[in-house]
């Protein structure tokens, strides 16, 4: 079995118990590092108040407390949105039904073997002589307990045809592999569903295959991978807590004249205020970004399904859901842009 970095491990595979700690100790790191900002602004600006507060009034504040519900807030919104994410994917090894026309079962066998090393449970029914009723039974069977097909048809009419149209009633994702020039759609295949070249897909071990299954599927593996691709988009954010730092420091001197001059209460009021109006921002942009990249790999998994008919924008659909991980720009570079042409315009 290959070994992957978290950005490249497919959906399924097993790390080494020294990758898995590391991985949590990342997460850990990237955790602190998104809150440590807003606590440390949080700290200098609330130090410097209650200093001065404490010069000309001897009033003493808890800014501790206010400190531990911000770090708390910010803390319970990511770890909401990522509760929602693990509880809404699966956990298993997902089970992936490989369909073929019969010229090409080598193609389907090589697809299937390399989908299995990268840790999902592939299969596929060889093309042998048998019973015309136990063949239909086995292909319900899988189509049923599968959790995706990869299909790879032939130039001519054949049984994928029924499959894929019985998998698209179950819902079921559907990845197209293209392996020739002027390769047709099946005629029971919508022209949204990703069509990925044979060429490109070699190239990388099969490894984009698996990736998208696992994306597509909504496999907890993917859960840490979406939330980096939240973060990639978390800029905003982070120029918002910046530009707040430095703000921050402009009302202390209104404080300061303020309480000076015995005006407590409106001293405390503009202070809560100024310190809010930055969080909130920090808070909205953050949330804002997390739930995009959820939305959008949501509606990435309705374009692999065919749940909303994309047509020719399938490729700039499942774009958006993706990010800068190396993986994702794995797979956007197998994916084909354009739909296959009708078998019969």
């Amino acid at each position: 079995m290959s070994s992957f970095t978290p950005q490249h491990r497919p959906a399924g595979a097993k790390r080494p118990l020294v990758g898995r700690i590391g991985f949590v100790i990342a997460w850990i790191l990237v955790m602190v590092a998104v809150t440590g900002i807003v606590v440390w602004a949080t700290y200098r600006y609330w130090t410097d108040i209650f200093r001065i507060w404490r010069q000309f009034t001897g009033l003493v504040v808890p800014q501790l407390k206010i400190m531990g519900l911000c770090a708390l807030v910010l803390f319970a919104t990511v770890v909401a949105v990522v509760a929602l994410q693990v509880l809404a994917s699966r956990w298993r090894k997902l089970r992936v039904f490989v369909t073929y026309q019969n010229a090409v079962a080598e193609l389907a066998a090589e697809i299937t073997e390399a989908l299995r090393k990268h840790g999902l449970d592939a299969e596929f029914i060889p093309f042998l002589e048998r019973d015309h009723d136990k063949l239909i039974q086995d292909v319900r069977q899988r189509l049923r307990r599968c959790d995706a097909v990869v299909a790879v048809p032939g130039e001519v009419k054949s049984f994928i045809d029924a499959e894929l149209l019985s998998a698209s009633t179950l819902r079921k994702p559907i990845v197209i592999v293209k392996h020739r020039p002027g390769q047709t759609l099946p005629d029971t295949a919508y022209r949204g569903y990703p069509v990925f070249g044979i060429v490109p897909l070699r190239g990388y071990d099969h490894r984009p295959l698996g990736h998208l299954i696992g994306y597509a599927c909504n496999h907890w593996s993917d859960v840490p991978l979406n939330l980096i691709r939240a973060l990639s988009g978390a800029g905003d954010a982070f120029m918002v807590a910046l530009v707040g730092v430095t703000l921050l420091g402009l009302p202390r001197f209104v404080i300061e004249i303020l309480v000076v001059a015995g005006q407590t209460g409106l001293a405390y009021r503009i202070a809560l205020w100024t310190y809010w109006a930055f969080f909130g921002a920090f808070l909205a942009v953050f949330v804002i970004k997390f739930a995009g990249a959820v939305i959008a790999k949501f509606r990435a998994i309705r374009t692999v399904k065919q749940d909303v008919v994309t047509g020719a924008f399938t490729y700039d659909r499942v774009e958006e859901g993706l990010g800068f991980l190396s993986s994702d720009r794995e797979i956007l570079s197998c994916l084909e842009r354009e739909p296959l042409a009708l078998r019969h315009p």
